[in-house]
């Protein structure tokens, strides 16, 4: 994509309707080789997520800027920070070479963000069907890779990204709010480090926790040994199925008829929350602070 195009959130309408299972994606380049292959270094981020993609400009150095955090810049008359992607997957400092680079502004989990990338490419639109779950955890910032072109291209895991990058607090529980009285939850949603934020706040409150990376994996383990739970935390954007469409799925299944569901999101936008509800959901939480969502499940459970 030679042009520099402005992506608004509200214009997207492959995610806007229920069940599509349809993923609208960005594609991007690092130059960063994944195990050695020279063609790997292409990353999708969801557009759900891109307000506009231009030319890196020059950056305001700060307090905060290091090897990963390079200084901030004015979008939309906001102050936003920028990260070296790049740096962040591993590959050497290239601020010196940023007036070659574009910059993707994100807004997600309540906040705006700016990532450094070596060049935009252009949008696909997939089927979560056709991007497949990798493992996550420890240093890996991928949750998905799928083939296009015949080339190999992840899926990232931003809110890992950002909560490390940012050291954000994200489980910061209100000690006076009432316990699980022994709820039983699942929480279902490829981000490791999203899961085990949530598990480590609903396990203080005394409440019984399994998870699953994705719905997939979910469906597959209850078609096996099936689990009453009292409320499942559903992410959106997963590998093999997304979390509307999974919610979709169950609200026709009378063995969730009790079941609530809360889709717990990065994405903070007026057309999902109608979607989710139209889905059944009993809740839609932006993925800022999982004391919102506890309060949530306090709400629901009386």
């Amino acid at each position: 994509m030679k042009d520099k195009r402005k992506f608004d959130m509200p214009s997207s309408k492959i995610i806007n309707k229920m069940g599509s299972n349809i993923a609208e994606l960005l594609e991007f380049k690092l130059d960063v080789p994944l195990n050695g292959d020279a063609q790997s270094g292409r990353f999708l981020v969801n557009i759900a997520k891109v307000l506009l993609v231009t030319p890196c400009p020059q950056l305001n150095p700060g307090p905060s800027s290091n090897g990963i955090i390079l200084g901030t810049t004015f979008v939309r008359s906001i102050v936003v920070p920028v990260l070296d992607l790049g740096c962040v997957m591993g590959a050497p400092k290239s601020a010196h070479i940023m007036p070659a680079r574009d910059l993707i502004v994100l807004s997600f989990m309540g906040a705006k963000y700016a990532i450094l990338v070596s060049e935009v490419v252009r949008i696909h639109y997939l089927n979560w069907k056709e991007i497949y779950a990798t493992e996550s955890g420890g240093d890996s910032y991928l949750v998905g890779v799928t083939r296009i072109n015949d080339n190999p291209v992840s899926l990232i895991d931003l809110e890992k990204i950002v909560i490390e990058a940012f050291h954000l607090k994200f489980d910061d529980m209100d000690e006076n709010q009432t316990s699980a009285c022994n709820r039983r939850l699942a929480i279902i949603d490829d981000s490791q480090v999203i899961r085990e934020l949530i598990k480590t706040a609903m396990l203080r409150k005394g409440a019984k926790i399994d998870m699953y990376p994705s719905a997939v994996v979910f469906l597959e383990q209850q078609k096996k040994n099936f689990e009453r739970y009292d409320d499942l935390i559903v992410d959106i954007e997963m590998p093999g199925m997304d979390g509307l469409t999974l919610t979709g799925l169950l609200r026709q299944d009378r063995r969730y008829a009790a079941t609530k569901i809360y889709v717990y999101s990065s994405l903070d936008q007026l057309s999902l929350r109608k979607m989710a509800t139209e889905a059944g959901a009993d809740s839609y939480i932006v993925k800022h602070d999982v004391a919102d969502l506890w309060a949530a499940i306090e709400q629901n459970s009386k």
